[in-house]
């Protein structure tokens, strides 16, 4: 089972966030609140929502049928395993197959013209979309973006018991907006050790 934890301004925030990442809709995961939003003062001290989202496990399905005596017996579902090699794989080629196809229409729709150009890993389907002034896809802190995102892996698994995380960037803003929040956090500590450090000095002490 996938598990991932999911931050933001607000609980429903940090969940949205982590259904993003894993592709799944609320109904689909577990919750559970780590930490509650705090507000601070004067920007000090203010803390994000934090909570850890967890892929709920498949339950075999049981029937019951009576035979000719009017007896009733239990019949079980296949183990997963051995349904799995009799039916078709969902794979993660294909999965991209479709969620370029997904991305092309919408984009088609709204005028814009794009080249996307795919990466597989074991993990996860990255989909790079290159092109003009592509600015506005991104959105406020990437919410757009992430809302296309959350959008083409509902399509894209829709139906399938094989489950693949596509996600989405432009212009590689995924890894310049992780590169621009880890030196955010960095400096936020360097701050709040400065901080712990005057408090330890008397008032006529410090500089």
């Amino acid at each position: 089972m996938r598990s991932v934890e999911g931050t933001g301004k607000t609980i429903d925030d940090a969940i949205r966030s982590g259904l993003v990442h894993l592709g799944l809709i609320q109904d689909e995961v577990d919750i559970e609140i780590l930490e509650e939003p705090k507000s601070g003062f004067l920007g000090f001290g203010s803390k994000l929502a934090r909570v850890r989202l967890t892929e709920k496990a498949s339950v075999n399905v049981q029937s019951t049928v009576c035979d000719e005596k009017g007896e009733v017996s239990t019949i079980a579902e296949e183990p997963l395993e051995e349904k799995s090699v009799k039916e078709h794989l969902f794979t993660q080629e294909e999965a991209a197959t479709k969620a370029k196809q997904f991305v092309y229409s919408i984009l088609k729709n709204m005028g814009v013209s794009v080249m996307i150009e795919k990466m597989i890993k074991s993990d996860k389907i990255i989909l790079s979309l290159h092109g003009q002034n592509l600015g506005f896809l991104i959105g406020k802190h990437g919410q757009t973006l992430d809302a296309l995102q959350y959008l083409t892996n509902l399509t894209t698994n829709q139906g399938q018991t094989e489950r693949h995380f596509i996600m989405l960037d432009i212009e590689n803003y995924r890894s310049k907006r992780e590169d621009t929040l880890r030196k955010l956090a960095l400096r936020l500590a360097k701050k709040s050790a400065l901080r712990k450090r005057k408090n330890c000095f008397r008032a006529n002490e410090r500089v």
